[in-house]
């Protein structure tokens, strides 16, 4: 590269020079500037030319960008130089920094013929705060707001004089404001990856049961589909689905799935809306070791890690490495974090782990009102201790989820109906969910399987609509808490999403406003006051 760089600079002060002699200064010159690529870009080529703002030449362009103009770039920074005899004994006539990148930018103003772009970025891509522009940019709109509002010169005039000429916009590439078709016509998007889900409806299979109910609807198949904007207020469900028969069995794990989240099962389980909706969505800031310290995703990792049996390095060596985990020291950081406080966690499971018991297999009928259905499934994971003589042994990386909670009071409830303690002894059953900041345990429910027959019984009702069942919002409801708490859980505070911004939930009740009514409030008391009264937390399990 550098013989071919050479032999073209000296073609082409050849061609320039002809026989006269050629100095070793121009020479020099000539080469810096056509290794550093600020010559060759800053020339015209007659489409798009790219050049630093230093090497702009002050010809005339018909459309002419500039990127980056932020605080501290343009001018840029004086930055602190030994021995500076410019900064430790100025004079009149000295180059100064500031001045030369204002003539710079005048002379780039002046170099657009029919459209001028200045950009700087706003917003920082960390934690979205604002980002200040480069002075000149903001002497610029000083200067040109007061010429470009109409008089009288009133705040409200001003204001719009700006926004001619000032647009803000959003930070990521899939904000909805770019798709808003009343939004301003300069921040309009036309990306289809970045559009969003409800502006394209996906096709949606149904269940079997319900092709009978919606053949009527065939004739509108080939009409067009509305619009996001037109489905926003539209309700999902707007008439129960088709009554299903009483089925003759229930999965012990299809009614845990339900009963820990009773919206998401009748989408994805009665409609097969299974691909689109998901528990989490991806960050899109960068991690730091605070985030990453808490992540459960990680702490998941470290826990399943240390209970293989690997060795504490190793552990935080992977833990570095990880996908979720942030750069540098803040990973070293994060990782040793993790592995001290899932440590104790490990530990305490490999020493209930050490006394096993076989799996069971739940095969129950249960008498309900609807008739007699079957409870089928396989218990795991089963241990014994001092304490009691059997029980379900779960664990989680972090604090576990009102959801998780749930549907492990389901399995304890299987396996006390399947191991009823004996009349007049004392507790045989009692399951424990442990996790890094303490300990969840059931208890021994002597009421086990008319608890499952009122589960099973929602069960069936939950399959024709959603049911008004909110894990974390009813829980707090069936604590009794004050409205106040039930509010914040449900609409989000301080930016963050509530529970009603789940996926799931937003879709299966988009366009209704009674979901915390008096059904809420009941079905909270019906499923959670059982599960409370037999919840023992840290504190309490010896």
């Amino acid at each position: 590269m550098l013989q071919s760089t050479l032999a073209e600079t000296c073609d082409k002060l050849a061609s320039i020079l002809g026989d006269q002699p050629l100095g070793l200064p121009i020479l020099r010159h000539a080469l810096n500037e056509a290794l550093e690529g600020r010559a060759a870009a800053a020339t015209p080529g007659g489409s798009i030319t790219f050049a630093g703002f230093d090497a702009l030449h002050p010809l005339p362009y018909k459309i002419v960008a500039a990127l980056g103009l932020n605080d501290g770039a343009v001018p840029p920074r004086s930055r602190a130089i030994e021995h500076d005899l410019l900064r430790v004994a100025p004079r009149e006539g000295d180059p100064s920094t500031t001045d030369s990148a204002r003539e710079r930018f005048l002379g780039l103003i002046l170099s657009a013929r029919d459209q001028l772009h200045l950009s700087y970025t706003g917003r920082s891509i960390k934690d979205n705060s604002a980002l200040l522009p480069s002075p000149l940019i903001t002497e610029l709109l000083d200067w040109i707001t007061p010429r470009l509002a109409a008089e009288p010169f009133g705040p409200t005039e001003l204001a719009a004089a700006r926004n001619a000429v000032f647009v803000e916009q959003p930070l990521q590439p899939f904000s909805a404001t770019l798709f808003d078709p009343e939004a301003d016509a300069r921040r309009r998007s036309h990306e289809v990856q970045w559009m969003p889900q409800t502006s394209s409806p996906p096709q949606v299979p149904l269940a079997d049961s319900l092709l009978a109910a919606d053949s009527a609807d065939d004739v509108d198949d080939e009409a067009e589909e509305p619009d996001g904007d037109q489905l926003t207020g539209l309700p999902f469900f707007t008439s129960p689905l088709p009554t299903p028969e009483l089925p003759g069995a229930i999965s012990l794990d299809a009614l845990a799935s339900f009963i820990s989240h009773p919206a998401r099962y009748v989408l994805q389980r009665r409609l097969e809306l299974d691909t689109w909706l998901s528990d989490e969505l991806p960050r899109h800031d960068e991690p730091d070791a605070v985030l990453a310290a808490r992540d459960r995703h990680l702490a998941h990792f470290a826990v399943e890690s240390l209970l293989a049996g690997d060795s504490l390095p190793s552990v935080e060596q992977a833990l570095r490495h990880h996908p979720r985990m942030p750069f540098g020291s803040q990973a070293v950081h994060a990782a040793r974090k993790l592995v001290t406080d899932h440590r104790a966690l490990a530990e305490g499971i490999k020493a209930m782990q050490a006394s096993t018991l076989d799996d069971i297999e739940v095969d129950l009928l249960l008498p309900t009102s609807l008739g007699p259905i079957k409870l089928q499934g396989r218990l795991r994971g089963l241990v014994r201790a001092p304490a009691f003589d059997a029980g379900l042994l779960d664990w989680r990386g972090s604090e576990p989820r009102a959801s998780e909670t749930l549907r492990f009071w389901v399995q304890h409830l299987a396996l006390c109906a399947a191991l009823p303690a004996p009349k007049g002894a004392a507790a045989a059953v009692r399951s424990r969910l442990l996790h890094a900041h303490g300990v969840l345990e059931f208890v021994d429910c002597t009421s086990a399987t008319e608890q499952l027959c009122d589960l099973a019984e929602c069960f069936i009702q939950g399959q024709s609509e959603p049911l008004k069942f909110f894990p974390k919002t009813s829980w707090i409801s069936a604590e009794e808490l004050p409205s106040e708490k039930i509010l914040q859980c449900w609409e989000g505070r301080d930016g963050r999403p509530g529970e009603r911004d789940d996926p799931s939930i937003a879709l299966a009740f988009r366009g209704r406003a009674d979901c915390l009514d008096d059904e809420f409030d009941a079905l909270a008391k019906r499923i959670l006051r059982p599960l409370l009264d037999h919840l023992r937390t840290s504190g309490d399990v010896q």
